[in-house]
């Protein structure tokens, strides 16, 4: 009967991944666009038409002369801005002299898929549950495709899997004993993003000197080798709008931090309208917009609020790190605290969006195997039922009096994620299976 159950969840993981293939081939992968047409105006030499430049802060629009050409393209899905480091504007630039747009999209709806179950698999090794890979597995990946966080950058094809992948790889590389590549994998995921640097740092603090020692020569030579190869100009646009980024508070649909909180409920008065890249912005007034995907708000952090920012994500960081010294010295299991610290830094960075908890969320089922079946798999609907992808349009409806009710109840979904692996995390570990 064991081996049965095994086959059947074998088999709903393998449909599962074909369903997300198939569901992707026909969306217009708004999430990895940036980075080609990026690619597209490097290659030309355009450098001023990479990076968005007229506003003090992010809007999250792109350059103006990147909408007329996506047109002219037969395409009409969104357009956002490229906020990546200037290395992969210089290799979609070269993608774009081999292959094609649809052909990348192609590849990326077949590999991020497998990207989004590998992390999964990953978590349970990292996690050490004593769950089945199988059971595991699918639990995961059902938590994944019926929820926001996980289906949103799939349909978009946005990058953040990878990276997403990439940490907890590195994640699982540390506490099995491979500290050269741990350390090396998070140099690559901060070269697309750079916050999973944080992590290295977390590295060092739980022992790992070889870890973060991989990390810096790793990040090194990858940030010495883009420099080379892009110019510093270029690297001194990039964070230009990194600083833009970090002084900005955005709110839609899908970012849940804070600062999206705080701004709604504190600074409504504050808050600018901005519509959807493909909307003419002189029309901005012709009437309501209904959806609530297609408007987003954006203000200024002022100072006193980017310093308490910047002093809030530095306790984070001590605090953990002074929890997996003390853990590493006991020999204490802290397999629960990589994914809260995941959380914490995603709830204090200024802009995360749903996808931002990705890693951390392929570590939920460990609530099923910390608190048992029946109240584990109850925590996880009462926590992503807000985030379910049957949510959004309710919430939009109900809570209308608030700015963006999806980003609240995805921040409080992701608090009570925070809070749930902090319960399990001082329950003893089951005993492994005999």
């Amino acid at each position: 009967m064991r081996s049965i159950g095994t086959s059947i969840s074998i088999l709903v993981i393998i449909g599962i991944l074909t369903a997300l293939v198939l569901i992707n081939a026909d969306t217009g992968s708004s999430d990895i666009l940036p980075s080609w047409m990026a690619g597209h105006f490097y290659q030309l030499g355009m450098l001023d038409q990479i990076y968005p430049h007229d506003t003090d802060v992010f809007t999250l629009r792109p350059p103006p002369e990147w909408v007329p050409y996506h047109h002219s393209q037969g395409r009409s899905n969104d357009v956002f801005p490229f906020i990546y480091p200037p290395i992969w504007a210089h290799v979609f630039g070269w993608l774009s002299t081999i292959t094609t747009f649809e052909t990348v999209v192609n590849w990326a709806n077949t590999i991020n898929p497998l990207l989004l179950g590998s992390m999964v698999i990953l978590a349970w090794r990292a996690s050490g549950s004593t769950m089945s890979a199988h059971g595991y597995t699918l639990l995961g990946l059902l938590i994944l495709v019926l929820t926001q966080i996980g289906v949103v950058p799939i349909l978009q094809n946005q990058p953040q899997i990878f990276v997403s992948f990439l940490i907890v790889l590195a994640i699982e590389r540390h506490r099995s004993g491979a500290p050269l590549t741990a350390g090396a994998v998070i140099a690559l995921a901060a070269s697309i993003k750079l916050y999973p640097a944080l992590l290295a740092l977390l590295f060092l603090a739980n022992g790992n000197k070889r870890a973060f020692g991989s990390f810096v020569i790793v990040g090194a030579l990858l940030g010495g080798f883009s420099i080379v190869l892009t110019g510093w100009p270029l690297h001194s646009l990039f964070l230009a709008e990194v600083s833009r980024i970090s002084s900005t508070v955005i709110i839609t649909p899908h970012t849940y931090s804070i600062d999206a909180v705080i701004g709604q409920f504190f600074f409504a008065d504050n808050l600018q309208l901005i519509l959807d890249p493909n909307i003419i912005p002189g029309n901005a007034d012709e009437g309501p917009i209904e959806s609530p995907i297609k408007k987003w708000q954006v203000m200024a952090k002022p100072i006193l609020w980017r310093g308490i920012s910047s002093v809030v994500t530095l306790t984070i960081l001590a605090f953990f790190a002074y929890r997996l010294h003390q853990n590493k010295k006991s020999a204490s299991d802290n397999s629960l605290l990589w994914p809260i610290l995941l959380i914490s830094i995603s709830l204090a960075n200024p802009i995360s969006w749903g996808y931002h908890y990705l890693p951390a969320v392929a570590f939920a089922p460990m609530l099923v195997d910390r608190f048992g079946f029946f109240r584990g798999v109850l925590l996880l609907l009462l926590i992503f039922a807000p985030v379910s992808i049957v949510a959004l349009k309710p919430l939009h409806l109900y809570f209308s009096f608030v700015e963006q009710p999806a980003s609240v109840f995805g921040t409080l979904s992701m608090v009570a994620l925070a809070l749930a692996f902090a319960v399990a995390h001082r329950k003893k570990p089951p005993a492994p299976p005999h």
